[in-house]
């Protein structure tokens, strides 16, 4: 069932719409130009150049095809002491649990892929 906030094209606008598809695609009119300035080429399919509904994109654009830089998550020893110390306290509820701090935190690839990197065993008490 379709929503009453969606506009349907007539037919003589779906054929514009095709025929200038077609002339971008034989090079005789310009290719369309996204929200940055940059040409779409026009071999690329309608559902990649076309935003979710959720990105609220007034014009198609391959900004949401492209990665995003994240800086790095970068861990010091006494941040990841204090990260160590509010994950127990959260997490073992009445327990109290000593403040200790790692000393010489050197971690590899392996250490950081690893998901018990640091745990103490002894702070553990099952129900």
């Amino acid at each position: 069932m379709a929503t009453a906030s969606v506009a349907f094209k007539s037919r003589e606008d779906d054929r514009k719409q095709q025929e200038l598809e077609e002339a971008r695609k034989a090079g005789l009119a310009p290719a369309e130009v996204d929200e940055n300035g940059k040409e779409i080429n026009p071999y690329i399919p309608k559902y990649i150049s076309s935003a979710p509904w959720y990105l609220n994109s007034k014009r198609p654009s391959l900004e949401h095809q492209r990665i995003k830089k994240v800086e790095p998550f970068n861990l010091t020893n006494s941040s990841m002491a204090e990260v160590q110390k509010l994950f127990l306290l959260t997490t073992t509820g009445p327990l109290h649990v000593k403040n200790k701090k790692i000393e010489n935190l050197q971690l590899d690839y392996d250490g950081k892929q690893d998901n018990w990197n640091a745990c103490n065993p002894e702070g553990y008490i099952p129900f």
